[in-house]
């Protein structure tokens, strides 16, 4: 890379220069703002990594570095190392995130791998090794590349993808509450709530066969392994409010009822909880007395049915066209 006029590219961020002829890294010091640098499928070789990533370290805003597809990479099997150890700030190489566990331990191995590389060099020159890099190796190791990239990136999109249904369509998380609420003075405007979904009945003796006339039962089904201690009821002469593990339950009731004599019980074997309350206008009970047929008798044998004393017996004249004489009605 040896075109002078990138170092005037002063606000260069991304830098794309796969499948070239490049055999070193350099005039990339002016660009101060360049983050990602991508030299897949070149021909750099380990005989110009030291300079190349000496340049390289000028960059101080350079995070992420793709050199697959290069001789360096399979001619020197520790060269990932080598690269972390001489760029400390930077973050991806072959699009693998550096972790800080490995770059410690690059950093520790700083020499050791600096040696290693140059006994390479040495290697390489006294046995008269050519560079088998050519352009058909280097299309192969592009393309595996550019197949992994592809896989990495649908499998973020699916990830992404279900984080997002899952936020979607899970119900939100509600702050658990601590106790009731003070109540306004019209409790009408009121609306009743269930925010956790439990199971309940309300009414008189026509829903609760315990209930009479004067009384409403309201039924909750708790679970049994709840603690009381997890249960408050409060009660009012409309409403009525059940705090279960910090989830309420506010109902209307039907009828108006006396505050005082509401009393909450729970059930041992189901953990249902119950709470009677006694309606504040009692109704009377309408009863029928029943008679014996000797009772009557002797009720109408008793009285005393007499005519007036200012009127005379009535009798039918002869006038009349019946003859039948009507005599008065007398004890």
């Amino acid at each position: 890379m040896c075109e002078e006029n990138l170092s005037r590219l002063k606000r260069l961020t991304y830098l794309n220069a796969s499948l070239n002829n490049i055999t070193a890294i350099e005039n990339l010091d002016g660009c101060e703002l360049l983050e990602k640098l991508d030299l897949t499928g070149n021909f750099v070789d380990v005989e110009s990594m030291e300079k190349s990533m000496e340049n390289l370290s000028k960059n101080e805003r350079l995070r992420s570095l793709f050199l697959v597809g290069n001789p360096c990479m399979e001619e020197f099997e520790r060269m990932r190392e080598y690269v972390i150890s001489r760029l400390p700030r930077l973050v991806f190489l072959d699009g693998r995130e550096i972790t800080e566990e490995e770059r410690r331990e690059c950093e520790r191995n700083k020499d050791e791998l600096a040696r290693a590389l140059e006994e390479k060099i040495e290697e390489k020159k006294k046995e008269g090794m050519t560079s088998f890099w050519n352009a058909e190796m280097r299309y192969k190791a592009f393309k595996e590349e550019e197949n992994k990239k592809c896989e990495l990136d649908r499998a973020r999109e699916t990830r992404t993808r279900k984080i997002q249904s899952k936020r979607m369509f899970e119900r939100p998380k509600r702050l658990l509450r601590e106790g009731f609420d003070p109540l306004p003075e019209n409790t009408d405007t009121i609306l009743q709530v269930n925010e956790g979904k439990y199971e309940f009945t309300l009414g008189g003796e026509d829903q609760d066969n315990d209930a009479d006339e004067n009384t409403i039962i309201l039924r909750v089904q708790i679970p049994k392994h709840f603690d009381t201690s997890l249960v408050d009821v409060d009660c009012h002469s409309e409403i009525i409010r059940v705090l279960i593990k910090g989830e309420l339950l506010l109902l209307r009731l039907p009828e108006k009822v006396r505050e005082q004599t509401c009393k909450a019980s729970r059930s041992k074997t189901t953990g249902e909880l119950k709470v009677c309350m006694e309606k504040k206008t009692k109704q009377k009970k309408q009863t029928t007395q029943v008679f014996k047929r000797s009772e009557i008798d002797a009720a109408l044998g008793s009285m005393t049915i007499s005519a007036a004393p200012d009127k005379a017996p009535f009798i039918c004249s002869d006038d009349n066209e019946d003859d039948t004489v009507v005599p008065p009605i007398l004890s």
